[in-house]
């Protein structure tokens, strides 16, 4: 097996990063049928490029499209590296996926303004926070500071604020203390295949 963080980079390059997307959008239906008594939530990342991908839009609308899809376990994460927050792709898949039941939460987000701007008008259930956002947390006040801050101006759009690559367990009480709403690392698991 490839750690994702040595294959999106591959994949990236080529412009196979749609086709990537694609090919997990289609594995979803099975996933959800076989949990279907769970109730699980589903997260699916979502690259930039694939929001100007006809290919990859086609996928997701026949999915959703599926009358007997719980489209409301879906939660479709955008990466927000190299999405404009004025662009319309993202904004016509945000109303796509709403339409149909699904969320939307942004993923990897840095604490800059373009990324403030983009949560604002799409108004995600959640951004993920990248992990050089929140990495000295426990060293560096001014660290603490801006997640605290993003979290305060998120929190009257409710809008939760998660923090990524949280690897051990002592950041975890100062992320709380900021207001993090929840993280994703190896201080909570190792990657697993699903139904672990």
């Amino acid at each position: 097996e490839m750690p994702a963080a040595l294959f999106v980079p591959i994949a990236s390059r080529h412009g196979l990063l749609p086709r990537l997307d694609a090919g997990v959008v289609t594995r979803l239906r099975p996933l959800l049928e076989r949990n279907a008594t769970r109730g699980d939530l589903f997260a699916v990342n979502v690259s930039g490029a694939s929001l100007r991908d006809a290919g990859y839009l086609d996928t997701v609308q026949a999915l959703l499209a599926d009358k007997g899809l719980d489209a409301g376990r879906l939660i479709f994460e955008v990466n927000t590296q190299g999405v404009a927050p004025d662009s319309r792709s993202t904004t016509e898949f945000a109303a796509m996926v709403r339409r149909a039941g699904a969320k939307l939460a942004l993923d990897d987000i840095e604490l800059s303004r373009t990324t403030l701007l983009l949560a604002r008008e799409l108004l995600p259930v959640y951004v993920k926070l990248s992990p050089s956002a929140t990495r000295d947390l426990a060293s560096h006040a001014d660290s603490r500071y801006l997640v605290e801050s993003v979290v305060s101006l998120l929190r009257p759009l409710e809008i939760a604020v998660l923090a990524k690559g949280v690897e051990d367990e002592s950041a975890i009480a100062v992320l709380e203390a900021c207001g993090v709403s929840g993280f994703q690392g190896y201080a909570s698991s190792r990657p697993a295949p699903l139904g672990r």
